[in-house]
């Protein structure tokens, strides 16, 4: 579970982070992240 905060901490403080989500299947301890990004 530290992992999965490192790396929401990491792309909240990301800039052009338009929107991200994350899905957990914690029997498996398989972790899945889905970002959107806004491009200049």
């Amino acid at each position: 579970m530290i992992l999965s905060r490192k790396v929401l901490k990491q792309i909240e403080n990301s800039k052009g982070i338009a929107n991200y989500g994350v899905r957990a299947n914690l029997p498996k301890k398989l972790f899945w992240t889905l970002s959107i990004w806004i491009d200049n």
